[in-house]
């Protein structure tokens, strides 16, 4: 596949439509359960209690994701040269924690269909909220990664090239 090259303007107007097509689409599976809570499942003789386990599993998974993993991906981004390979690992560990946090959220939401209980349907709210706290925006991202002047410039700048990613033409 052939490599795209983004500005400043392209990689954040992509990072931010990538976080959209996630948020969205979960934000109203999750507030159609909460008003329409019978419309995927009528009487179930299913009490849910493993999909419980499971969404706990991925919220742990998450966390790890968020707290440990995270962190890292960014120290390693911050120590590369290039503002490139920079925003191109950024890009990677926030995409890969912001979708734990969306299979985490739909699996406490199935297990809210399945077994009613509203902690469930808590939960999922809960991690919703967190994924609009960890909103991509430039200042998280020059903070997060560190960056120097002349590459905050270059974000700015409508010729740099700050980003490159695959082209799906």
């Amino acid at each position: 596949m052939e490599m795209q090259d983004q500005n400043g303007k392209e990689y954040f107007r992509s990072l931010f439509t990538t976080y959209l097509s996630i948020v969205v689409p979960m934000s109203f599976f999750i507030v159609y359960a909460l008003y329409h809570p019978d419309f995927l499942i009528k009487k179930s003789p299913y009490n849910g209690s493993f999909n419980v386990y499971i969404a706990a599993i991925f919220g742990v998974i998450a966390m790890y994701l968020q707290l440990f993993w995270y962190p890292k991906r960014i120290l390693k981004a911050q120590s590369l040269e290039s503002i490139i390979d920079k925003l191109n690992n950024y890009r990677g560990a926030y995409l890969m924690t912001l979708l734990a946090f969306q299979v985490t959220a739909m699996a406490f939401m199935l297990s809210f269909l399945f077994t009613k209980n509203m902690i469930l349907e808590a939960c999922s709210i809960g991690i919703s909220i967190v994924v609009l706290i960890i909103y991509p925006c430039k200042a998280k991202v020059i903070a997060s990664l560190k960056l120097s002047e002349s590459e905050i410039e270059s974000l700015d700048d409508p010729e740099a090239i700050v980003a490159q990613v695959k082209s799906s033409r």
